[in-house]
């Protein structure tokens, strides 16, 4: 049964509240008991300040905190909810959120679950399955699959050899979450692809691959166009750029290719593949140029209009 403790503009929590607490089992640490801490000495910031919530893809949420601090505010504090979740130096595991709100709220102390490294698990295999895990609190925003692949990349570059599919998914599953099988392969697969291409393949973004096949062409300071195999609307993008670059100069720029999250034994099918890419444009072209000369009148880019969009100004079944 769900119990509120009323929370006024400043209060200290007491560990006699938590009498009817369940202590959670894990298999990285070990709950050692609840205590009354000084929240000024919990490590949950950087150098810089910042909130760093290590288990978490894009960090803490301010939604979600606010969500948090109108619930204390409105309903008290639940007693029958696991804490804030610290190590026993005060790094804080779980409830980054939580922590942020309640030192917002000038509270000189509160109630945490101390607990221990067991032996053979580091902090970072805590961030994993506690940090991950743990988000049973009131207004809690559950882990998302971004969070679990952080955290499985993490865990992969921890490894001394590198962890089969197989290993992946018992990693994932060693951790309370809510996704399917099908889910939890994908996730781990498309970790997997990314970890092998960050082993096997040098990393390049469009700027980088432009760069040096400028070099390797001898065309420093012109124009090179690249493209990858992550999307179709990278491609896209880049046959609009070279029709931009057309109209501007009346030549085309040299278009070269790279790849992105693929490992090195899949390397020469992706390269295969974006040739057929480029190879479909240029008959598409060729296709227009004869279209052109046997109909002068051919316009390629038929554009009729916008749609109505003003509200009581403009019809929508008009364009304009």
């Amino acid at each position: 049964m769900t119990e509120f403790y009323p929370i006024n503009s400043k209060f200290n929590p007491q560990v006699s509240w938590y009498s009817g607490l369940v202590f959670p089992v894990y298999r990285t640490v070990k709950v050692l008991g609840l205590e009354s801490l000084q929240t000024h000495s919990i490590i949950y910031v950087n150098d810089k300040g910042q909130i760093v919530n290590l288990a978490r893809f894009t960090g803490t949420d301010n939604v979600n905190r606010a969500g948090i601090q109108s619930s204390l505010q409105t309903n008290g504090l639940c007693v029958t909810e696991v804490p804030p979740i610290v190590l026993k130096d005060g790094r804080l595991i779980d409830g980054y959120t939580r922590q942020s709100v309640i030192v917002d709220m000038k509270q000189d102390t509160w109630v945490y679950l101390v607990v221990e490294l067991k032996d053979g698990f580091t902090i970072e295999d805590a961030y994993d399955e506690v940090g991950l895990g743990a988000n049973n609190h009131m207004t809690s925003k559950p882990a998302t699959i971004q969070d679990f692949k952080k955290r499985l990349c993490s865990w992969m570059n921890r490894q001394d050899v590198t962890p089969t599919l197989h290993d992946c998914i018992a990693w994932f599953n060693n951790i309370s979450h809510s996704f399917d099988d099908k889910q939890v392969k994908k996730a781990c697969e498309d970790v997997m692809n990314k970890h092998l291409t960050s082993v096997t393949m040098e990393s390049f973004n469009a700027k980088t691959a432009a760069g040096l096949a400028a070099e390797i062409l001898k065309l420093e300071g012109e124009k090179v166009l690249a493209f990858n195999n992550s999307n179709t609307t990278y491609f896209e993008r880049v046959v609009y750029d070279q029709l931009m670059h057309f109209d501007e100069t009346g030549g085309v720029a040299p278009v070269v290719g790279f790849l992105d999250k693929v490992a090195a034994e899949d390397a020469d099918s992706a390269r295969k593949a974006l040739r057929k890419k480029a190879a479909k444009v240029n008959r598409a072209f060729a296709k227009l140029i004869v279209k052109y000369q046997e109909d002068p009148e051919f316009v390629f880019f038929p554009f009729e209009g916008c749609v109505g969009q003003q509200i009581e100004v403009e019809d929508r079944n008009t364009l304009y």
